[in-house]
């Protein structure tokens, strides 16, 4: 489990977390997480801020030429929809709704997206969505990056005969700011009501 991000850092955290001999020394933990620096002054508290000994793959799948593609249709009047959800247990899911009304989730990958398996994120996440060609999905808000604290879906949604589709671009980072990127896929969506 990662370190506190505010507050007074013990070393024997540190060393519950990274391991080590005791005499504690922070010689130990040069480069032991991102930030943490690999020579020189260690600053305890700001250096180890949410650092982890964890470290998480994040995988997500899909190109803009080959994204993943999740798609429903419905006969008219019904309303077709169809969409995916990132989940804060580090799973995605195809959503929506099927011709006989009901809804639908169904896991992606078999937990492989976006947390490649493992039993649930340890560090802290944010995703974009970002329309890359149709129509942008609704559900969470696109161009923006938004904590993966909670579920975050994006749908794609006909109402009466004909399509709605697009691909949208997913990024998750490690920071709000998006400036350390550790995962990106594509993913589409494709209603259609005849």
């Amino acid at each position: 489990m990662a370190l506190q991000a505010s507050g007074t850092i013990k070393l024997s955290e540190i060393q519950t977390e990274f391991g080590g001999s005791n005499p504690i020394s922070l010689s130990e933990y040069y480069g032991a997480d991102t930030g943490v620096p690999a020579s020189g002054t260690i600053q305890l508290a700001a250096d180890f801020y949410g650092t982890s000994a964890v470290t998480e793959t994040v995988t997500l799948s899909g190109t803009s030429g080959s994204p993943n593609i999740d798609t429903t249709t419905r006969v008219d009047p019904n309303t077709s929809t169809t969409g995916w959800k990132f989940k804060t247990d580090g799973t995605v899911y195809k959503t929506g709704v099927l011709a006989n009304d009901a809804n639908y989730t169904v896991q992606f990958n078999s937990g492989t997206e976006w947390n490649d398996g493992q039993t649930s994120p340890t560090g802290s996440y944010w995703i974009r969505f970002t329309n890359f060609s149709g129509s942008n999905g609704t559900g969470s808000t696109y161009s923006s990056w938004l904590a993966l604290t909670s579920d975050r879906t994006i749908q794609w949604q006909q109402v009466g005969v004909g399509t709605t589709q697009g691909v949208t671009k997913v990024e998750i980072a490690t920071d709000s700011g998006g400036s350390t990127i550790v995962g990106t896929g594509y993913y589409s969506g494709v209603s259609t009501v005849n």
